[in-house]
């Protein structure tokens, strides 16, 4: 049986880790969304304050991708990470 390179072990890694990633980044999400009134008693702000801060936490990490990502690209992934 031939392997195949496409789904070599580093491959499966990185894509591992990224997946991962989502399902932390969704369970932050989740947790502060779930704490809405709480949060929003502590800040002493209303619901809306909180959702902006939800909504700020991915348009964040949406930034970060896209700024990264050019980064990346012109000085190389191992000297960013």
């Amino acid at each position: 049986m031939s392997q195949n390179k496409a789904f070599s072990t580093p491959f499966i890694l990185a894509v591992l880790c990224i997946y991962f990633s989502y399902f932390l980044h969704g369970i932050s999400v989740i947790t502060l969304a779930q704490n809405m009134s709480s949060l929003a008693e502590k800040f002493s702000t209303d619901n809306a304050g909180i959702a902006y801060l939800i909504s700020g936490i991915g348009l964040g990490r949406l930034i970060s991708i896209l700024f990264f990502g050019v980064i990346s690209d012109k000085f190389g992934r191992r000297a960013v990470i």
